[in-house]
């Protein structure tokens, strides 16, 4: 599965994406520093055979998001499965300010370059608070306009494999899908334990913190994001890492009740183990980074590498059809109340939308009538008697029907994402006329 990454920063979401099985074909960011890093841990490869003019070289290069007339060409010769980024955040952080400004314009700008290339896939991350933003549901609105049905989910990624309870905005998109296709595999790990400090650093972190605490304690200092406490344990994940998050306590740190010890008796994580924790290896070269300060934000913007794994082997999973979703709960209970399905019968009926899920490799396709005809057109069906056949076929528009139910239409005029300031409003309904509607119908849960 190619990968193609923008805003890709020091390397921490392709890192996660090979790891899990994908091939990063090319990758794109607008900071030298950036790249220098990423340049350094990323063998150069060749990404075309006969690359156009002016790509030849290493895979990750300098381009603007938000220059889509230059940004688009470069992929366009290429044959990308996905492309994956994270648009910088600043401007929807609580960190930040939280106003709207250029840079959350880039979140509608990742979603033009999906519409225009029209990869298979699509992974966009963020902040949490990102999902709130006027940005992002300008996005949506381009994406769910050009086909592609959104699995949209807040994962923290100490469920993840990380020992820092991190929680981004994530969302994966697939072409012909319908909404949430995605959800349940990767919010399962929610029920599984946290990955802790001690998980990923070993024992010997932090020292401990005196008193009455078992001997296998250990403390170190964070410094909290506004108030908080900032002496922890190493068995627990560590909070989300800023920019400063290695910084000594200062004599105007205000302790907290749950503070282990006082502040200026335990010491603070490195950078080293900071950039351990968001899932970067030892053995990192950061070298491009030209001052300390660019080093700290590299590491802090960074998505974890394991969270992005996780995701990978999900997409990777569903792409090769090796992962089926699960019948819903919410289906099962239909099945029974509106249609009166008991016994043999319904047990038959869930089978058969299982097999048909199965022969379509895990698509659930949001156009019943593309379902049924991608059913159609796969060897296993053509080889079944006609019983089977007309089974699984109505197995699966008992689905559908489900489906509608639950999710009735509202109509959105573009208008309603124009706020009189935004400069990408205007090019939002550009790109909304052209494709031939003043108002267009989404779909929301009911």
């Amino acid at each position: 599965m190619r990968v193609a990454e923008v805003c890709c920063g020091a390397g921490g979401m392709s890192l996660g994406l090979r790891r899990a099985g994908m091939e990063i074909a090319a990758a794109y960011d607008i900071w030298p520093e950036a790249l220098a890093v990423y340049r350094d841990n990323f063998p150069r490869k060749p990404t075309l055979l006969r690359p156009p003019p002016g790509f030849r070289g290493h895979h990750a290069r300098s381009s603007d998001l938000g220059d889509l007339l230059r940004f688009v060409p470069t992929l366009m010769p290429m044959t990308i499965d996905l492309i994956a980024g994270g648009p910088p955040c600043q401007d929807f952080s609580r960190a930040g300010r939280g106003e709207e400004g250029d840079r959350a314009n880039m979140t509608v700008a990742f979603a033009m370059l999906i519409a225009v290339i029209r990869p298979e896939w699509l992974l966009f991350e963020n902040v949490q608070d990102a999902v709130r933003s006027t940005a992002w549901k300008r996005a949506r609105l381009i994406l769910q306009r050009a086909g592609y049905g959104l699995s949209e989910m807040k994962l923290d990624a100490s469920q993840h494999g990380t020992g820092q309870k991190r929680t981004r905005f994530i969302v994966v998109g697939r072409l012909g899908e319908i909404d949430g296709f995605l959800n349940t595999v990767l919010e399962k790990p929610k029920k599984a334990p946290r990955t802790s400090v001690r998980d990923i650093l070993g024992d010997d972190v932090g020292v401990h913190p005196g008193g009455g605490y078992p001997e296998e304690t250990r403390a170190y200092f964070m410094r909290p994001f506004k108030g908080g406490q900032g002496v922890r344990s190493i068995d627990e994940p560590c909070p989300t890492i800023i920019r400063s998050a290695r910084d000594r306590a200062s004599d105007g740190y205000v302790p907290h009740k749950k503070d282990l010890a006082p502040a200026d008796s335990v010491p603070s994580l490195s950078w080293q183990q900071l950039a351990e924790l968001q899932g970067f290896p030892a053995s990192w070269n950061w070298s491009g980074a030209k001052t300390v300060r660019d080093r700290d934000i590299m590491i802090a913007n960074a998505l974890p590498a394991p969270l992005a794994e996780s995701i990978g082997r999900a997409i990777l999973a569903r792409h090769k059809g090796d992962s089926v979703p699960e019948l819903e709960s919410g289906f099962i209970g239909w099945l029974m109340a509106e249609k009166g399905y008991a016994g043999a019968t319904f047990r038959n009926r869930c089978s058969q939308v299982n097999r048909a899920r199965r022969l379509l490799k895990g698509r659930i396709f949001a156009n019943v009538d593309t379902e049924l005809a991608m059913l159609q057109r796969t060897k296993e069906f053509v080889r079944l008697n006609t019983t089977v056949r007309s089974d699984l076929l109505g197995a699966l528009s008992l689905h559908a029907e489900w489906r509608t139910s639950l999710r009735p239409s509202v109509e959105l005029d573009i208008d309603d994402f124009d706020d009189g300031e935004n400069r990408s409003a205007p090019v939002l309904r550009s790109l909304s006329e052209r494709l031939g509607a003043r108002s267009v119908t989404v779909d929301v849960e009911g």
